[in-house]
């Protein structure tokens, strides 16, 4: 199947009235509605609801949705604060703030030296890594729960893209119909990576849009 042939070759419904394309970046209040939740979603909630300290990852290579996930839960506890370092030079301002929860996104743009002082500090951390950081938990002294984001079926990918088209048309997700083999050889193409499938149909999305 050609890939680049036109967003017809995904979308079944040709009436559909966008007002952006839906393959782009989020804002922060539009989080919620495209998220769409993986397995362990609900436990990951009552796990910051509770009372146990230490370290949530979630886990994962570029792309596979680990920041959409941290931003969406983020939504849900917007009293804690959200922290998107760009180097080492951020940490002290996530140090100093005085919150005993946080939401930490690449944790590996800090040094590991400020990656230990921070988890000793803080008495819950949520955050993503592109790889299990375990040896840093056990000498910081913090237990630690991790969640991996790798994989992907036909069903979830099916869900990720409907919600963005719903966002996008302001058309109801039962409404809108894909069509299951050009989702299968998206998955066939870029496995797992989100962010490669969605740039892609961003793409293909523009130019559709010109002709």
């Amino acid at each position: 199947m050609n890939l680049h042939f036109g967003i017809s070759q995904l979308i079944l419904n040709t009436d559909l009235p966008y007002h952006f394309n839906p393959f782009g970046g989020i804002h922060e209040e539009e989080i919620e509605d495209i998220f769409v939740p993986r397995s362990f979603s609900q436990k990951l909630i009552r796990a910051i609801q509770g009372e146990q300290p230490g370290i949530i990852e979630l886990v994962g290579s570029k792309g596979r949705g680990k920041t959409t996930h941290l931003r969406y839960l983020h939504t849900q506890f917007p009293q804690y604060p959200l922290f998107l370092p760009k180097s080492a030079r951020d940490y002290e301002e996530i140090y100093a703030h005085p919150a005993e929860i946080l939401f930490l996104d690449s944790v590996h743009k800090l040094t590991v030296f400020q990656r230990i002082q921070l988890y000793r500090k803080k008495r819950l951390i949520i955050l993503t890594t592109h790889w299990k950081r375990n040896g840093e938990y056990i000498l910081a002294r913090r237990p630690f729960t991790s969640y991996s984001f790798r994989g992907i079926d036909e069903a979830l990918l099916t869900q990720v893209l409907k919600h963005r088209i719903s966002l996008a048309t302001g058309r109801e997700i039962q409404n809108i119909h894909l069509k299951p083999g050009y989702i299968r050889a998206l998955i066939s193409q870029h496995g797992d990576n989100l962010r490669s499938i969605l740039n892609q149909l961003y793409d293909v999305f523009n130019r559709h849009d010109q002709l």
